[in-house]
């Protein structure tokens, strides 16, 4: 059978990654996943800290985290096996006094373990680091750390404070905006009316310490450029279904770029979009005015759907996008761009036929 550091090993190989590009993209210190390849424990502070970097590890290459945290804790158990000669020792008859001799230090040493277990069970609990919950003061530059329940991160007066207030397989957060769920990878924009900036939060990691679950957020200002920003049915944010991500007005003022051609055609004629996701991204789509749907993609999975007229895209993380409309490939934007576009046709100034392009709203 396998051991646990060869299971993560070939399935890192099998998906072609290196340690730094997981350590990228999972927040994950490259030593503590090498050291998890290696199996070497000593690294750790403690189990509990490579039992949840394992978790996060596994989950990541896909694979089957309950199946390889058994797996080690039964290599912790077998780390120190009973002696052979222990095992092969010939029998011996014993004095009576010998016996008893051996009997009282056996319940001696029970005793001893009994009454000194709940010190240690104390000690490792002390090793999980616990905190009250905090307030800080954003001060211009990007804050990337670990949050937990009630910490709250106070702007400027216009923007207000985002408090953290609940973290568990998601977090939640809410301020003058509202209320947002994020998931682990995903990125939104909180737009609140009348600032002049937008701040992009990012949910790099979820994870569990002891009783505590910690989320490694990163919040940055980010320039409001173009027209306003409107979401669809309110501000962004307010949403109980867990995004930011903006779907604006389509009107010229608010774009950012100009409208990509993709095809021409002598008429309007209804088309396939493939999208393949090389990283992790929340995506938001509507087809031909049907109701909007949303999901969150991870690196390798695809989308493919038909479409009679338009689809308005919304996504967390456009160079994670790979598009493409029969054979022509699309490009939404650079990475980590937070984005909102419309492929649709449009007549063509010059009569006489018909182009599919990709409007960027936002």
């Amino acid at each position: 059978m396998e051991s646990v550091g060869e299971k993560l090993r070939k399935a890192r190989e099998a998906k072609n990654v290196s340690l730094d590009q997981v350590s990228r993209e999972t927040n994950i210190a490259k030593r503590y996943l090498q050291a998890l390849e290696e199996e070497d424990v000593s690294l750790f502070p403690g189990d509990t800290y490579a039992i949840g970097f394992l978790r996060n590890y596994a989950e990541y290459l896909g694979l089957n985290p309950a199946e390889l945290i058994t797996l080690y804790k039964n290599m912790r158990l077998q780390e120190q096996p009973v002696p052979i000669e222990v095992l092969l020792e010939k029998k011996r008859s014993f004095h009576p006094f010998l016996v008893a001799g051996i009997g009282a230090i056996i319940l001696l040493a029970v005793g001893l373990f009994l009454f000194l277990r709940p010190m240690e069970a104390k000690k490792e609990k002390a090793e999980v680091v616990s905190r009250a919950a905090t307030k800080i003061q954003y001060k211009g530059l990007p804050i990337e750390q670990s949050f937990i329940e009630g910490d709250e991160i106070v702007f400027s007066e216009e923007i207000g404070s985002v408090r953290v207030a609940k973290v568990s397989s998601t977090v939640e957060l809410v301020g003058n905006f509202g209320r947002l769920v994020m998931k682990q990878g995903q990125e939104s924009l909180l737009d609140l009316p009348g600032a002049k900036q937008l701040v992009k939060v990012t949910c790099n990691t979820l994870q569990r310490e002891g009783k505590t679950s910690k989320a490694v957020l990163k919040f940055e200002m980010v320039q409001r450029t173009g027209g306003a920003v409107a979401t669809e049915g309110g501000r962004a944010g307010t949403e109980g279904s867990g995004s930011a991500v903006p779907v604006g007005s389509v009107g010229e003022g608010s774009r950012l770029q100009r409208p990509r051609l993709v095809l021409e055609s002598p008429s309007k004629a209804p088309f396939t979009l493939e999208i393949e996701f090389t990283g992790y991204c929340f995506f938001r789509y509507r087809v031909d005015n049907s109701e909007r749907e949303e999901r969150y993609f991870r690196k390798g999975e695809t989308f493919k759907i038909d479409i009679q007229k338009e689809i308005v895209l919304g996504f967390s993380n456009a160079g994670a996008l790979r598009g493409r409309i029969q054979g022509k490939e699309i490009e939404f934007g650079r990475p980590g761009q937070v984005g909102v576009g419309i492929l649709k046709w449009v007549e063509n100034p010059g009569g006489g036929s018909f182009r599919l392009e990709f409007v960027p709203v936002y």
